[in-house]
């Protein structure tokens, strides 16, 4: 058997593959933006805090919302400066949520965050839309993995709530947000 005949039947028995052996050959990351896409998550990759930017201010128009709210001060100086952003202390439901995120959940394309990203407001006082900044060294394996390393980092002070939401999209008959994220590699 020559090379190419080796190479379309490895492709041949690949496609007879069921989907769930594809999916553990996936990379983690990969894995992850499958499962964010797959829950209607948008996913923008930034090379450079100008490229960052440059989204947040496309994601207003495309959200026609007039402001961000942030509850982090640094993401406020860091890339916020030239964009409209409410000084109000509580969220406003007219604006876009601007926050960090604190983990990438691979297994169901959740983003894990902490009263340390929103502080302690419920996601429904929060705004409809979403906006979170991460790389791919937050990305890890499942939400209790996630809850393991908040407890081991943060045991004497354990941030309240610690949330992960996977429902993204606008769907009416659930509790929903609109979420974008913007990895930055």
């Amino acid at each position: 058997m020559g090379f190419l005949d080796k190479l379309f039947n490895s492709a041949k028995r690949k496609d007879r593959e069921p989907p769930e052996e594809q999916l553990k050959q996936l990379h983690p990351l990969e894995k992850f933006v499958l499962n964010f896409s797959e829950n209607n998550g948008k996913l923008l990759l930034a090379r450079s805090e100008e490229q960052i930017r440059k989204y947040l201010s496309y994601i207003l128009k495309e959200e026609n919302k007039p402001r961000y709210w942030t509850y982090d001060k640094e993401i406020r100086k860091q890339f916020l400066k030239d964009l409209p952003v409410s000084k109000e202390l509580k969220p406003e439901k007219t604006s876009i949520l601007l926050a960090y995120a604190h983990y990438l959940i691979e297994s169901d394309g959740g983003i894990m965050f902490t009263a340390y990203e929103i502080g302690e407001f419920r996601l429904i006082d929060l705004p409809d839309t979403f906006v979170f900044l991460a790389t791919p060294e937050q990305l890890i394996e499942t939400k209790e993995k996630g809850m393991e390393l908040i407890n081991r980092r943060f045991h004497k002070s354990l941030p309240s709530p610690i949330r992960t939401i996977k429902n993204f999209g606008k769907d009416e008959d659930s509790f929903s947000k609109n979420v974008y994220l913007i990895l930055y590699v």
